[in-house]
């Protein structure tokens, strides 16, 4: 349910996702999901040739973390540069994949790592970004690590993301430095505009993703200075706890 509608919010703020529908058969809660490397024509499919980051940079699937891997064998933002370099059109990839991990960070989806990103390999040598899946807000519950997938500048966890950090993030991934923090904070304010906007509407099972959102929202426009309005929340947490709880 969540993976839906965080994937639907995405296609709402104009980024290029797969389909996904939640649903029921048979009595169980299901994802349905339609594969975007398949073609039907004539009656008949057709696979294209599509890689998962992972393989892109020759690493296995155990290391799909940056904290997993090590100097030179790791997924990071050098290694993502390296990718979106050798797509057909580097400068669009690198400026889409920055709007997308801003939108992954504004909705808590820390667990964008190697597997869950993708490239075609289309005839004649063209590389093209597949659609982003596999959109997560892991954060709205307890249990899952806040370590980010891939580190931001100096920062492995959300909260520590600065200023200079999404500087170093754009310079790795190939956008040129000086370009970077308007960049950044043009993408980020539209973002948080457009999703502060949709969670008026936001139904009562996403009451946990609205308060999320108020938090890495409000640390973006402090961080970035955009001085964008948003509504007052519910403190966002994911435990319940006593005086004693640190």
């Amino acid at each position: 349910r969540d993976e839906a509608f965080v994937t639907r919010l995405a296609a709402q703020c104009g980024l290029p996702v797969g389909t996904c529908v939640a649903g029921q058969v048979a009595g169980h809660d299901v994802l349905l999901i339609e594969r975007f490397d398949r073609a039907v024509a004539d009656g008949m499919v057709y696979r294209g040739h599509g890689e998962d980051f992972a393989q892109a940079c020759g690493l296995p699937a155990e290391l799909k973390y940056q904290r997993r891997g090590s100097p030179g064998r790791r997924f990071d933002a050098a290694a993502i540069g390296a990718i979106l370099a050798a797509t057909d059109q580097p400068a669009l990839s690198r400026v889409l994949f920055l709007k997308m991990t801003l939108f992954n960070l504004l909705i808590g989806n820390n667990d964008n790592h190697a597997k869950n990103n993708g490239i075609f390999l289309r005839a004649g040598g063209s590389v093209q970004l597949s659609p982003f899946y596999d959109l997560t807000p892991v954060l709205t519950v307890p249990g899952f690590v806040e370590e980010l997938a891939f580190d931001i500048g100096a920062a492995t966890r959300f909260g520590e993301i600065g200023l200079d950090d999404l500087v170093l993030f754009c310079r790795d991934i190939g956008i040129p430095a000086q370009s970077a923090p308007a960049l950044a904070s043009a993408a980020a304010g539209d973002l948080i505009d457009q999703i502060e906007q949709l969670s008026m509407e936001f139904p009562r099972q996403m009451a946990a993703l609205d308060r999320l959102f108020g938090k890495t929202a409000s640390h973006l426009n402090d961080v970035l200075l955009l001085g964008r309005s948003l509504r007052e929340r519910d403190t966002h947490v994911t435990r319940g706890g006593g005086w004693l709880l640190s």
